[in-house]
């Protein structure tokens, strides 16, 4: 079956599309191996996050659950409070980025059927030693407001691909040509080591 193809965006001769119903050898030969990112329109068209995971769900289920973003602890229920209030000129607390197994593990059956292109996970791989992984984690939920950015252009540690799944809202990325990524690092204090 061939895949279903929208055009997102065109920058120079960089486009993005959306894709729908695409195959393992089009995924790797269109985008995994030259680096061009895509929108997968039903990679998550399964999940019962789709249907629950909003911020009063958060708010209802985990409102007095304990968090920690950066060096300031919150309540689930005020972090969300201080988001759904962030703008441009007073951003919300980011990155509240949060290891699902670790901070909600019950919730890990809604974010299954994994995604197969996003298989195997090199992450979960017994041979690759977890220092190395800088906190890095195979599944993550993300809350974030207007006004939220990452505070530096980077790629991920050991050239890892992220599957994001947007279930709220927007988020604007900023994609990089493959051949400009030698002047972009995973960390500012760690340029050049790659």
């Amino acid at each position: 079956m061939a895949s279903k193809i929208l055009e997102l965006a065109r920058e120079g001769d960089l486009v993005i599309y959306k894709k729908y119903g695409m195959s393992r050898d089009e995924f790797l030969r269109d985008h995994a191996e030259p680096g061009i990112p895509v929108v997968i329109g039903d990679a998550t068209a399964g999940w019962p996050a789709r249907q629950t995971f909003t911020a009063d769900y958060f708010r209802q289920r985990f409102g007095d659950r304990p968090l920690k973003v950066g060096e300031r602890a919150f309540t689930m229920r005020e972090c969300l409070d201080l988001l759904e209030h962030s703008s441009p000129e007073a951003p919300g607390p980011y990155p509240c980025n949060f290891m699902l197994q670790e901070f909600f593990p019950e919730l890990v059956g809604d974010v299954e059927p994994r995604y197969s292109l996003a298989l195997p996970d090199r992450i979960a791989s017994p041979l690759l030693p977890k220092r190395l992984l800088g906190g890095a984690s195979t599944l993550e939920v993300f809350f974030g407001g207007p006004g939220g950015q990452f505070p530096y252009l980077h790629f991920d540690y050991m050239g890892l691909h992220a599957f994001i799944n947007q279930l709220v809202g927007e988020k604007e990325f900023t994609a990089i040509p493959p051949d400009q990524t030698d002047w972009v690092y995973p960390d500012p204090e760690k340029s050049g080591s790659r």
